[in-house]
């Protein structure tokens, strides 16, 4: 959970960075829930409930490449006319969230294929623990809401300004 939140975070507070509002904005935010959504679910439901060996399977969808192709048939669902816009949205949510993960180090000599298909080697930085996230968890909630309060109040102040120009 906290990895996924950090995730969640890390779009929420990033987006508003990028001029990302409304629906770009969760379509981002969704972006950088996605390689997790498409490999680590799939892992611990099948590989440890299940005992299913799915492992490697499903850490190739937690791959630029994957992921790439992946955000193409997500783009598929929107209106034909907005499809590159989502793309864009989509896949760059995930190259945060493949930014951060390769940022950690795992127990052993790392899960992160970063040039899959062209290579099966492993890559990551180790620049913070795996477990650095249940660390910054507290943090994290706490600029999350600061950040939606923020938003909420600046919102509100646009809302009254709109209907004071009305008003005149």
């Amino acid at each position: 959970m906290p990895d996924l939140f950090v995730h969640f975070a890390s779009g929420y507070l990033v987006a508003p960075k990028l001029g990302l509002q409304g629906r770009r904005e969760a379509v981002f935010v969704v972006g950088a829930l996605l390689p997790d959504f498409l490999a680590r679910i799939p892992i611990v439901v099948l590989d440890e409930f299940f005992q299913l060996n799915t492992l490697w399977f499903f850490l190739s969808f937690h791959t630029p490449a994957a992921l790439l192709v992946s955000c193409y048939f997500l783009a598929m669902l929107f209106p034909q006319a907005q499809r590159r816009d989502y793309f864009g949205w989509l896949f760059s949510g995930a190259l945060l969230h493949q930014c951060l993960d390769l940022m950690q180090g795992q127990f052993h000599e790392g899960t992160y294929m970063l040039f899959f298909p062209f290579s099966f080697k492993t890559t990551e930085l180790r620049l913070f623990h795996n477990d650095a996230g249940i660390y910054l968890f507290p943090l994290l909630m706490m600029a999350v809401v600061w950040s939606h309060r923020q938003r909420k109040r600046l919102s509100h102040f646009n809302q009254e300004r709109w209907e004071n120009d009305i008003d005149r």
